[in-house]
């Protein structure tokens, strides 16, 4: 599983080496949500973790690219997985805490999604 692992490795820098990794979001956005799209649903959980850090630790830049993160974590919301579902959750959780009225669009499309997935739970805590 050397994809998991590399998500996983971005995952941790994202708390240790913050400052050099917000130079490189542009580059590493694309490759996460290829990892969207695996076969291996642990990377696809990967993934979600991954930008839920990403917004939690990466902040302001990762606001930047809300416009190409949004949609694929609502898609995520639809992923065959239960745990996947439930680590988009946190991922959208975290993005979205900090969008303040850059959400408003998204508001609609956001609010129609979680009455399909009542059964979810928002994290009480950081999942890594």
């Amino acid at each position: 599983m050397a994809r998991k692992a590399a998500v996983s490795a971005l995952i941790i820098a994202a708390e240790g080496c913050h400052m050099p990794m917000r130079e490189s979001l542009p580059t590493i956005i694309p490759q996460l949500l290829n990892c969207f799209n695996d076969q291996h649903l642990e990377v696809r959980e990967a993934a979600c973790i991954c930008i839920g850090q990403f917004a939690e630790y990466l902040q302001p830049e990762i606001n930047h690219s809300y416009q190409q993160l949004l949609p694929p974590l609502f898609n995520m919301l639809g992923d065959a997985s239960p745990n996947v579902q439930e680590k988009a959750c946190y991922a959208l959780y975290s993005f979205c805490e900090n969008l303040e009225e850059k959400i408003i669009p998204y508001l609609k499309e956001l609010l129609a999604k979680p009455v399909s997935y009542t059964h979810l739970t928002l994290p009480t805590k950081r999942i890594v």
